[in-house]
């Protein structure tokens, strides 16, 4: 999915975290790994499962930096990402072994991911030190 399909489903799309401060009511908030992937799961339920969608550029890094990513995950997790098609997409639907994932990669700071949420618009920025940017209309 390309980010103007996304928008187009009604997401609050931010391409810089700078832009969605400027446009979007936002807050902070200091989530660990376990909490914010139970905060995916209750806006994924809220929003269902049409309405949910992850950015993930994992398929964009260099093989190095793939390998830094893959080491933190578990073997399961690893296979599920080879698995993606890596052609060229950035977005996904939000699955729930992506919720895991990008909470996972989030929280360790590996590969930050944004997560889009549509029928009631919120996205949700990864950022460091277990923070997130919560990003809503004004």
């Amino acid at each position: 999915m390309t980010p103007e399909e996304l928008q187009k489903k009604g997401a609050l799309y931010v391409e810089r975290v700078m832009d969605g401060f400027e446009r979007y009511a936002s807050k902070v908030v200091h989530m660990g790994e376990r909490e914010a992937a139970a905060y995916m799961r209750r806006l994924k339920e809220e929003n269902g499962a049409d309405g949910a969608y992850l950015d993930f550029y994992y398929h964009f890094l260099d093989d190095d930096a793939k390998q830094r990513v893959l080491s933190v995950l578990n073997e399961e997790q690893q296979e599920y990402i080879r698995g993606l098609d890596g052609s060229g997409e950035l977005i996904y639907p939000l699955t729930e072994e992506l919720i895991d994932i990008a909470a996972r990669l989030n929280d360790r700071e590996m590969l930050f991911c944004t997560v889009y949420f549509t029928k009631e618009p919120c996205t949700l920025w990864g950022n460091y030190k277990q923070e997130y940017v919560i990003f809503t209309q004004k």
